[in-house]
């Protein structure tokens, strides 16, 4: 039998935070998730194995750093929007 999705507001709930942090780390796709329509469901392992690694991922390098505010600082300078960036940078 599948496992049953989770909703946003119940991945918010085990994870302790906000919902509508949960829908942004979706959009961006920094967190498992699939779109159903203008709806985000996660699958329950999904959510865990993501959880676990976060736990052991490595803190971004001093040039990751440079790197992500120097694209933020020229996508500034364009007035490009941070959505339309970070679906660029998604690609």
């Amino acid at each position: 039998m599948p496992e049953r999705l989770l909703t946003t507001a119940e991945v918010a709930e085990r994870i302790q935070r906000r919902p509508e942090w949960v829908r942004e780390q979706a959009k961006l796709r920094r967190i498992p998730a699939i779109r159903l329509g203008r709806h985000y469901r996660f699958r329950p392992s999904a959510i865990e194995a993501w959880l676990r690694d976060q736990e052991t991922a490595q803190p971004p390098t001093r040039t990751q750093l440079i790197r992500r505010a120097a694209g933020a600082a020229i996508a500034d300078v364009y007035g490009i929007p941070r959505a339309r960036r970070q679906r660029r940078k998604n690609r």
